[in-house]
């Protein structure tokens, strides 16, 4: 199974809610597995790359477990050459997390030469969560195409740090 169905690829494609709000369930109840055996949410980060990237934010921004969270938040969120749909209900849901205060930071990575996921689309939708209150961190590769490399991946690897240090 894959995150979530997509029916077509680009931001003007309808966005399945129904399937990221039931794949954010699944995921929240591993998060909350390790906060069972002691692990606290603020030592915990969620990130994808591409779909994968595109649940990590809706997980985590969309707010789909917030009573188990108990207001507290997670570490924060990276997602890697992905973008939101047009219709994505996350900048509205984000919108009510900030509310809460309940918003962790964001990191957007993407390839500047990425021929499946339009990097402009990224970067679009990284403005929108930052509009919708999320403090979103964007980095570019240049040359890189639907892929990571080792900048990128020490690049993530030094913010995920940062953040644990906090």
């Amino acid at each position: 199974r894959v995150w979530f169905d997509r029916v077509a690829l680009g931001p003007t494609g309808k966005e399945d809610v129904e399937g990221m709000d039931a794949m954010a369930k699944r995921v929240n109840e591993l998060v909350l597995l390790e906060v069972a055996k002691g692990v606290p949410l603020k030592r915990i980060i969620v990130g994808g790359f591409s779909m994968g990237g595109a649940q990590a934010l809706h997980t985590v921004l969309a707010d789909a477990d917030a009573d188990a969270m108990a207001g507290e938040t997670l570490a924060g969120v990276f997602a890697m050459s992905t973008f939101l749909a047009d219709d994505s209900v996350l900048p509205e849901r984000l919108k009510e997390l900030a509310k809460k205060g309940a918003v962790p930071p964001v990191l957007c990575c993407h390839g500047e030469a990425d021929a499946m996921i339009n990097c402009g689309w990224g970067k679009a939708s990284a403005r929108r969560l930052t509009d919708a209150g999320a403090q979103v961190e964007w980095r570019t590769y240049p040359g890189v195409g639907h892929d990571v490399c080792h900048e990128e991946l020490r690049d993530v690897r030094e913010w995920i740090l940062a953040r644990l240090a906090e």
